[in-house]
């Protein structure tokens, strides 16, 4: 296999066989030169305007949430996620996945779909399949199945901490499922059976307003029948019950009827995806809602409760105020978050369903690394360690900080149709960007590359977070 060798502004892949040195060495003088004539008249702003002007609006955005993530964050893990290499991989990989998508690889993650939007993303899209994957399995899997979209909120005031309301919501869950009148009895039918429930999927949103945190469950109950009108009636009314009688056992108000659970019917026209993208929302859509709202489908009902605000929203805030110091209200609220919601999981899944449904079972850690990777994923180029933290001359910022710059390398190898392109792309942009780097003969399969060193689980990932 060909390794690189260097160069003043880059490196080139050394000849096989038996080359004459000296001619070895003019071969690499002409390339570079070509190379270094193509790059001036390249430039960065050509190479910028090469994409197209919204193609990566959301990406870069995205990035810069990430960044202020990093100044404000009170925990190590998070102040490295997608930014020191990771431990034993030595480099950081550049990858291209497939026409438009492309990203740098082997770095540190903290694996948190709660407080890292560039992990909530890749976490996001690979539970938004899971959901999708397990809703077309069930669609299939009988002309009668249906699915109904349940929603559950407490009541809550500004007073109560993040952590009573999580664990209060918990609580009221397991009251709703975990006793008889949901199971049923030797001499009775519980809700489960009488109304043909099956399975569900139940995920967790938090917003933050006026009324302190507001930590509300969506939940697809999957059932092997059509709902009448008053059956739909009479299954919120029982697990109504149940749910006030829960969190008023932990202290809580009784919550809204009319808005503290609510069943709704998944429209027949909604297909597997819509349902799994709007479930997993918590982690995707919260993010595309500060950045994108135009892209979150049904988030129209939001748009007139500014004061409700999901976390990654209270962190573009801080962004766009550039207060960063904890005299900040908002950062005070963001530090709160990160440690309320460590360790808590996003998707839950009733037992058994996710075998029943013909989905694995990954952690988040694993999420992550499937959302951002595709079976046509390569690696077209490496920035070892020393140039990855070396400050740059014209910035005087460590490539591990400038996301902007890793933003330019990214968008330009993207554009490649193929992983030969990319492979080239790559030699263009990095020897533009004056970034030394390494790269094999020709682009290299993903599982070949350096390995993504994730923790060893979810014990030591929490250990790392802590050590903040």
């Amino acid at each position: 296999m060909s390794i690189t060798a260097p160069l003043k502004n880059g490196y080139t892949p050394r000849k096989k066989g038996g080359t004459d040195p000296e001619h070895a060495r003019q071969g690499a003088r002409r390339e570079e030169d070509a190379a270094s004539a193509r790059d001036a008249r390249l430039g960065n702003k050509a190479i910028k305007s090469q994409h197209p002007p919204q193609s990566h609006d959301l990406q870069r955005r995205l990035w810069a949430l990430h960044k202020t993530m990093w100044k404000i964050t009170d925990y190590d893990r998070l102040r490295g996620c997608h930014r020191w290499i990771a431990g034993g991989a030595g480099a950081a990989s550049l990858r291209w996945h497939e026409p438009g998508r492309a990203s740098w690889s082997s770095l540190c993650t903290s694996s948190s779909v709660w407080a890292s939007p560039l992990s909530a993303a890749a976490i996001g899209k690979t539970r938004s399949i899971e959901v999708s994957t397990a809703l077309d399995t069930w669609f299939k899997q009988g002309k009668q199945h249906s699915v109904e979209f349940l929603t559950l909120t407490l009541a809550h005031n500004k007073n109560q901490e993040l952590k009573d309301v999580w664990d209060t919501l918990a609580y009221a869950w397991r009251g709703v499922v975990a006793g008889a009148s949901w199971r049923g009895g030797k001499r009775y039918e519980g809700d489960k059976a009488r109304f043909g429930i099956e399975h569900w999927i139940k995920s967790v949103e938090t917003t933050h307003g006026a009324n302190g945190w507001h930590v509300h469950l969506h939940v697809l109950l999957l059932l092997d029948k059509e709902l009448t009108q008053d059956q739909r009636g009479a299954l919120e009314t029982n697990i109504y019950r149940r749910w006030s009688a829960a969190a008023q056992r932990r202290g809580f108000k009784s919550p809204n009827r009319l808005r503290g659970v609510k069943i709704e019917k998944a429209r027949k026209d909604k297909n597997a995806h819509d349902l799994g993208t709007y479930l997993t929302k918590g982690s995707i859509a919260s993010v595309a809602e500060t950045l994108a709202k135009e892209m979150t489908a049904g988030q129209s009902s939001k748009e007139g409760r500014a004061e409700n605000r999901t976390p990654f929203q209270i962190l573009d805030d801080i962004r766009k105020s550039g207060d960063m110091s904890l005299k900040n209200p908002d950062v005070q609220i963001w530090r709160a978050w990160e440690k309320q919601s460590m360790g808590r999981r996003q998707i839950a899944w009733s037992k058994g369903s996710k075998d029943a449904l013909a989905v694995n079972a990954v952690s988040d850690e694993e999420a992550e690394q499937q959302g951002e990777e595709t079976h046509t994923t390569v690696e077209v180029a490496r920035v070892e360690f020393e140039e990855w933290n070396r400050a740059r001359e014209d910035t005087g910022e460590k490539l591990r900080d400038d996301l902007a710059t890793r933003g330019d390398v990214v968008e330009y190898v993207a554009q490649a149709k193929t992983p030969g392109e990319a492979h080239k792309r790559a030699t263009t942009i990095l020897r533009a960007l004056k970034i030394r780097y390494q790269q094999e003969a020709k682009p290299i399969p993903a599982e070949h590359a350096a390995a993504v060193v994730l923790p060893a689980n979810k014990d030591q990932a929490r250990e790392l977070l802590d050590a903040g």
